[in-house]
């Protein structure tokens, strides 16, 4: 799993070295997929910028593509394998891959809550850290 691409700048999210890692292998000696990359970026930025309804174009559009990059991720790889390994009969009901995954996703889900629950609020007024919280009262 890469982690490490995402970059130090805080301004944004992939900063210029993290991009280059990224696209660098991906995009080195064929200009028109750096293209259509191009556009898809513009295009997806042009929709943050047309508000509530654009957001949501782009938000559907970006998770489409997540679900079109697993097809080549080790992820879905390691899927099918353990469901031909299910097919066969060889695995214990709780590692079946239903169930496999959803235990999973739950302890995910609630590892997600429970670091958000742990965020420091901002006091609205303020903009100062939330005493009350910091102290744990």
């Amino acid at each position: 799993m890469r982690t490490d691409i995402c970059g130090k700048d805080e301004e944004v999210l992939y900063d210029e070295e993290a991009w280059l890692a990224l696209l660098d292998p991906l995009l080195s000696g064929d200009p028109d997929i750096a293209e259509s990359l191009a556009h898809l970026l513009f295009e997806l930025r042009q929709a943050i910028h047309q508000g509530p309804q654009g957001l949501l174009l782009a938000s559907n559009t970006l998770l489409e593509g997540l679900r079109q990059v697993y097809r080549y991720s080790d992820a879905r790889e390691a899927a099918f394998e353990l469901f031909e390994t299910y097919l066969h009969g060889n695995l214990k009901p709780a590692d079946e891959p239903v169930e496999l995954l959803r235990a999973a996703t739950a302890r995910g889900r609630a590892a997600e809550a429970h670091r958000r629950a742990e965020t420091v609020e901002t006091d609205d007024r303020t903009d100062e850290p939330n005493e009350d919280l910091l102290s744990g009262h």
